[in-house]
């Protein structure tokens, strides 16, 4: 796709004509803010989009809700509106004052990747029915025109309609849960058999023993307890397991919070509009992510405050911190809905009290625990710094971290001769993507959302712990480094035994409580496992100060006597 082609084609509609505005369609937000730089930074000859009196440029993308209002809110008399937009604006969207349609012919199409686990956004061409629709925009009130920046010969060979994406892993394993759960003596693979297109066969052997793998199915096909509490959850069962040790760990409202993002896999924070804003976003984040540098963390606290506005100031007060610091508002709503709805199910099963919920949070300040326990609903996204700002992933899949994770080091670049400051981190992660033009041949792959993590929480919680060659491996890939004797790793070993057979019992006895009143029993659960439950907590809080006393030998003699530096004011 060609940026200043479509930048020229705008300039030369405003040029030569008096009035209409323009909507452009374009992939993605990558293609969206070129194609306004284009417009901002060029000389045109007679023109000047930066004139807020003549143009006003406006953003349409799901990630930058703000310009669907701008999108309709009245213009000066004199001034024309440039949409540049994604397929977003193809159908739902009715704009009175569009009068003429660029369109450059190219969307991006999700599509999952089994053998690598990864989800691909493919730049391709759209079909003829998708390039119809955009047409249609023009002239929806009034007569318009229609700029299409493909060949006919484009045109002919495109596809007749949009062909339907494949169902995600997660989506299959709900499936498959539900079909065990109703209809237990159907196979799986007939129930698909039925369906127009079902997904591979590949897809539905790895699901299948990914359930098995996480306890929701036994070895024969059947749900187990925890299988049941998983599909009333509507959860994947590793944040399902997340959600009971938010129980177990008493720090359940942000655990169901972080359960309740990745269910809605919705962003919290919009896109800012600026370079200026998006330096003051990320500062905000950091703040928020209370020195762990963890976008999680950023988005739970951000939730917080959020909550806190509202409750102390009321909906409005809430409304403005929301728009003053990029946070939607819809979004929002839509965690704090499915946070209360989980919260509810977990009440009504009796896994925890209807009231005194203060006791159900003893732990959620503690920000080391969080992060272990998001590591354990993430699992088995867990990745290994490589080199630069690439990590490594299960399977040998390496991806970045993206420009606006906190984890990415602002102050490194690589090639110089300062330490990278990655080097040695462990991290987990919501998903991949991997944005591919196999038409310009280039792609890159970026993890999604970051955590870091220490070594501790990813061996008590990071999936399967073995020892090899006299090394701890978790999940059968990943190589702890431990600075103890041989006899120090297996009693690691050892103790992480003993930790999941621990958990297991107690997870088993919520599970079987449900659907009567299980409140003493799951007392009982917890009460048996305090004891287990302190000593890992101690060692999480141990592990803490020491990485920051780590942190903090590592800082520059004048940044470290600034922090020391007294407030006065």
């Amino acid at each position: 796709m060609s940026a200043p082609l479509i930048a020229a084609t705008i300039a030369h509609l405003m040029a030569n004509t008096e009035s209409g505005a323009v909507l452009v369609f374009v992939p993605g937000w990558r293609e969206i803010k070129d194609v306004e730089d284009e417009l901002r930074t060029r000389r045109w000859s007679s023109i000047d989009f930066n004139d807020p009196e003549r143009f006003k440029i406006v953003l349409l993308h799901s990630l930058f809700p703000s310009g669907l209002t701008e999108a309709t809110d009245p213009v000066p008399e004199g001034c024309r509106r440039i949409l540049i937009a994604t397929d977003i604006a193809e159908t739902s969207l009715t704009f009175p004052d569009i009068k003429y349609v660029i369109d450059s012919g190219k969307r991006r199409s999700p599509e999952y990747d089994a053998l690598s686990s990864v989800n691909k956004l493919y730049r391709t061409w759209v079909s003829k029915a998708s390039a119809t629709q955009r047409a249609g925009r023009a002239g929806r009130v009034k007569s318009g025109e229609y700029y299409a920046l493909f060949s006919e010969q484009r045109h002919r060979s495109m596809a007749p309609f949009r062909p339907p994406e494949a169902m995600t892993p997660e989506a299959i394993q709900r499936v498959i849960l539900r079909v065990r759960l109703h209809f237990p003596t159907i196979p799986v693979e007939k129930y698909f058999s039925n369906w127009l297109e079902p997904p591979p066969q590949l897809q539905l052997d790895t699901a299948l023993r990914r359930l098995q793998d996480e306890d929701v199915l036994t070895e024969h096909g059947e749900v187990t307890p925890f299988g049941r509490l998983v599909a009333r959850l509507g959860t994947s069962p590793s944040m399902a397991r997340m959600i009971l040790l938010g129980v177990v760990f008493q720090c359940l409202d942000p655990i169901l919070v972080i359960a309740a993002m990745a269910l809605h896999n919705v962003p919290l924070f919009t896109h800012p509009d600026s370079a200026v804003a998006a330096m003051q976003h990320r500062n905000l984040r950091l703040t928020l992510s209370e020195g762990a540098r963890s976008d999680h963390i950023a988005l739970l606290n951000a939730y917080r405050t959020m909550t806190r506005r509202e409750r102390t100031h009321g909906t409005d007060a809430a409304c403005d911190w929301a728009a003053a610091n990029d946070v939607s508002l819809i979004h929002y709503k839509s965690v704090s809905v499915g946070a209360r709805r989980l919260s509810k199910v977990l009440a009504q099963y009796g896994l925890i009290p209807d009231h005194r919920m203060d006791m159900a949070n003893l732990r959620s300040e503690n920000t080391a625990l969080l992060t272990a326990l998001i590591c354990a609903g993430l699992a088995p996204n867990i990745a290994a710094h490589a080199s630069s700002y690439r990590f490594l992933t299960k399977g040998g899949l390496h991806a970045e971290v993206p420009h606006e994770s906190l984890l990415r080091p602002q102050e490194w670049r690589a090639g110089t001769w300062m330490p990278n400051p990655l080097k040695g981190t462990l991290c987990v992660y919501s998903g991949i993507h991997q944005a591919t033009d196999p038409l310009e041949g280039n792609d890159f792959t970026l993890l999604r959302d970051v955590t870091p993590v220490s070594e501790l929480a990813v061996a008590l919680f990071g999936g399967p712990l073995n020892v090899a060659d006299g090394d701890l491996l978790v999940d059968g890939w990943l190589p702890l480094r431990t600075s103890g004797s041989d006899e120090a790793v297996h009693q690691i070993a050892k103790f992480r035994e003993l930790w999941d057979s621990a958990l297991a019992t107690t997870f088993k006895g919520l599970a079987v409580g449900i659907g009567s009143d299980a409140s003493r029993e799951v007392k009982r659960e917890i009460a048996a496992l305090e004891d287990v439950v302190q000593a890992v907590v101690s060692l999480l809080d141990q592990d803490e100060r020491a990485r920051l006393e780590r942190a903090a030998a590592l800082l520059p003699r004048r940044e470290l006597e600034s922090s020391n530096v007294e407030d006065t004011s």
